[in-house]
């Protein structure tokens, strides 16, 4: 937001105790750019790419061959936002126009699609932990059995660890 408000000719004025802290930040942001790897068990740098600065070299060609067929850049639309800003690519801007159109009841969510499994999972598994599962144990048994039949297209009988009813009788 700093570099923002300067690029847009703002003039913005620090205390003397923050303006080191101010320039620390910015140096260590510098230091962690210049030393990316794309490699290893991180995601690439270009997966933040709607928080590089605006100095920020943007590659189109490291852009286009990380866009899904979608037309989303990791599936993240502020990622995808800024990659269609800097490149113009026209696949970036049907997902985002897809995204506000399908999305526009709730706002569009940080990552599209988003997993509607593990979104019912967590609901059931805050509902255990409040102690309200004996209130919607048909409820959270349909969602599980939802799951464990998904699970089960997925995976062979001997990686499966649990069934439906074993979950549900702990509840």
């Amino acid at each position: 937001m700093i570099e923002l408000a300067r690029k847009t000719g703002l003039d913005l004025d620090f205390p003397d105790h923050s303006q080191q802290l101010v320039m620390d930040v910015f140096i260590e942001r510098h230091r962690i750019l210049q030393n990316k790897t794309d490699g290893g068990p991180y995601p690439p740098l270009l997966s933040y790419l709607e928080a590089m600065p605006s100095f920020y070299a943007i590659n189109e060609e490291e852009i286009s061959v990380n866009l899904k067929t979608d037309g989303s850049l990791f599936q993240s639309p502020s990622a995808t936002a800024r990659a269609f800003m800097a490149t113009g690519n026209k696949d970036c801007l049907a997902y985002l126009q897809f995204l506000v159109e399908t999305c526009s009841n709730n706002g569009v969510p940080p990552t599209y699609p988003t997993d509607e499994e593990l979104v019912n999972l967590g609901l059931a598994n805050q509902l255990q932990r409040l102690g309200l599962a004996e209130h919607f144990i048909w409820q959270i048994e349909e969602i599980l059995t939802q799951v464990y039949k998904n699970y089960e297209k997925e995976y062979s009988p001997s990686e499966k660890s649990f069934s439906v009813t074993s979950v549900a009788t702990q509840l």
